[in-house]
């Protein structure tokens, strides 16, 4: 059962170079296994989101032999141009949230009485949440994931193989009403629509006002 250690954690303090490049080498690895061993696991778990990765496919950073230019390079390799197309369109919302604050928010939980149960983490890039989730908790609980972003889904799979991962947009996951004990996680934020046919009445938008991640997600 795959955890988020100490040492995962001190290397999200890194240069956003050595996170960009830790993101890269962990995206290869994603496209060579078909199950992550243990050492791998922390690998991948070193993978940051896309915004990580923003400064890659700006041109006026392409001049010489710069990591932004070397970390392109191997994307390209890497990828199909779907799935290039899919991490350009990301790199606004796609950012590891602080263990820190999900570790609080877990704190927080404990407080109020949660001991476990059936988990849905929407926009959910490597899975983060679970991989803090106390251990009392988690062996009481049943993960699913919501992750846009095929590579970023991909590797969530590889360190949580347990979990139930959907590599769709979330207005697209099929998922029964009152079906959930608990959603958690970090949605995306702008202002911009998502269709969805339930709830097309309401005209809402990514984060404005009323958030259609959270009205997606009512337990």
């Amino acid at each position: 059962m795959f955890e988020i250690t100490q040492e995962i954690e001190e290397h999200f303090d890194s240069s956003l170079r050595i996170k960009a490049e830790a993101t890269v080498e962990a995206i290869a690895l994603s496209k060579s296994i078909q199950i992550g061993e243990p050492d791998q696991q922390i690998e991948l778990a070193k993978a940051s989101g896309w915004g990580t990765l923003t400064d890659i496919w700006v041109g006026a950073n392409h001049q010489g032999n710069t990591w932004q230019y070397r970390c392109y390079e191997r994307l390209c390799q890497l990828l199909t141009t779907a799935e290039i197309q899919a991490a350009k369109s990301a790199t606004a919302t796609a950012y590891q949230t602080s263990f820190e604050v999900i570790r609080a928010m877990w704190d927080l939980l404990a407080a109020l009485g949660f001991t476990g149960g059936s988990i849905l983490e929407p926009a959910c890039n490597t899975l983060s949440f679970m991989g803090c989730q106390p251990q009392n908790m988690r062996i009481k609980s049943r993960w699913v994931g919501v992750e846009l972003d095929p590579t970023f889904a991909q590797i969530a799979r590889l360190l949580y193989p347990e979990a139930q991962i959907y590599a769709q947009g979330f207005e697209k996951v099929s998922l029964s009403d009152s079906s959930f004990d608990l959603a958690i996680g970090n949605v995306p934020f702008g202002n911009y629509k998502l269709f969805d046919s339930r709830y097309a009445h309401l005209n809402l938008s990514v984060h404005h006002n009323i958030d259609i991640f959270v009205v997606r997600s009512k337990l």
